[in-house]
Formats: C-alpha cells, sequence, structure tokens
C-alpha cells in the first residue's frame, strides 16, 4: 500500500535505538511470559491471570513508566 499510495519510506534505526527501545519496554514484554508461566505451572487460574495482569499493568504503569515520561 505505501508503494502505491506513495509514502515516504522511514529511515531504518539503527541498533542502538533498537536496544534502547527494547529495554525501554522490557517490563511489558515481560507481562505475557509471566502470565503464560504462570498459568501453564498451575500458580494461577485465567480468572487470576486476568486481576493479576490488571494489577501489573497498572503498578508497572504508574511507577516505571510514568517515571521515565518526567525524566
Amino acid at each position: 500500500m505505501a508503494k502505491k499510495d506513495n509514502l515516504a519510506k522511514a529511515e531504518r534505526q539503527s541498533a542502538k535505538e533498537v536496544v534502547k527501545a527494547l529495554i525501554d519496554g522490557l517490563w511489558a514484554l515481560i507481562l505475557p511470559v509471566f502470565i503464560l508461566v504462570g498459568l501453564r505451572s498451575g500458580k494461577f487460574t485465567p480468572t487470576e491471570a486476568g486481576v493479576i495482569a490488571a494489577v501489573y499493568a497498572l503498578v508497572i504503569g504508574l511507577f516505571v513508566y510514568i517515571q521515565r515520561i518526567k525524566n
């Protein structure tokens, strides 16, 4: 579609920028792994996994990502 609509190509990110973005998003990327491991190991049920995911996302959003925005 980009070729059809004649859109400009986005510049490629350097490896350093990609690694920085990956590290910045690491807390968010851990959540699905945490949920799947907990479900597969029988530590919690799907309903409890939803609650844990919501609380985890709230805590990480408030205390990790908000701090990065302020800085």
